[in-house]
């Protein structure tokens, strides 16, 4: 035991000695950790601001979102805020979500907290949503129905979104085709062979429910008025459909009843 506490003391000596001299001369090298090292490059630049030029954009404001907690901490991300940016919107501290409580009080003081900060660091804010769909404080607004009744129609229907495709977002096409390859022009899917046959995959692997219906809908036009066959399902089970156009763009839909299969491609 005595010599345990007697090691202890010289490796305490070695240390207080060590850290009053200039680490050139120690024996040994020791190498930056990877983590640090790859980021070696970022003290060749300055801070991001600066690199705006004010003279032919002096209204330009370079910005970021960050959460208040952090920044109202004086920490890494209010200087990393106050060093490179002009403006900040606040992650989710000025949501609706929390700023009410479950009774319909307001709590703005976080906000006003984050909003003096920013002022005293000459930071700009861009305020957030005036109403979303979500971070709702659901409590408060449910309680706001719970006595009311609301009238319901049986054969109505609702509709929800299972898939969308927007082809102007493609620069190659992703799905399977038989016979010849669509192409795009100015951010549509283009065929260029009328009257011959071919079949698109227009959508592939949407997960469905048996025994559902399911609507398409199709932004489209031809180069003269046409039909084509939609089909909906899976090799083992496709519905075909008819679903015709024009010279014009237009919506065209076109309903499967009675789904069979729990993944579907159109």
């Amino acid at each position: 035991m005595k010599q345990y506490m007697k090691l202890l003391s010289v490796l305490a000596l070695g240390l207080a000695m060590g850290s009053c001299v200039d680490d050139a001369i120690l024996p040994y090298s020791v190498e930056k950790p990877e983590d640090v090292a790859q980021y070696e490059y970022l003290k060749d630049y300055n801070v991001l601001k600066s690199y705006i030029d004010r003279s032919q954009h002096p209204n330009f404001k370079l910005g970021l979102a960050a959460a208040v907690s952090d920044f109202v901490k004086h920490g890494v991300v209010y200087e990393t805020v106050t060093t490179n940016f002009d403006e900040m919107t606040a992650g989710n501290a000025m949501k609706y979500a929390s700023i009410v409580g479950d009774d319909g009080t307001m709590n703005f003081s976080t906000v006003s907290s984050f909003v003096d900060e920013a002022k005293a660091a000459g930071i700009t804010i861009y305020g957030h949503t005036l109403a979303w769909h979500a971070q709702q404080n659901l409590t408060y607004l449910n309680g706001l129905i719970a006595d009311k009744e609301i009238e319901v129609n049986p054969s109505d229907k609702e509709e929800k979104q299972d898939a969308y495709v927007d082809y102007s977002t493609f620069t190659s096409y992703p799905f399977y085709v038989m016979g010849y390859e669509p192409v795009f022009e100015n951010g549509c899917l283009v065929s260029r062979y009328p009257g011959e046959w071919y079949q698109y995959f227009v959508a592939d692997q949407i997960p469905t429910t048996i025994g559902q219906t399911y609507k398409l809908t199709a932004y489209i036009k031809g180069s003269a008025p046409g039909t084509l066959n939609a089909q909906f399902g899976n090799w083992g089970a496709l519905v075909d459909r008819p679903l015709s156009f024009n010279e014009d763009w237009q919506e065209v839909s076109v309903e499967f009843d009675n789904c069979q299969v729990e993944s579907s491609f159109i």
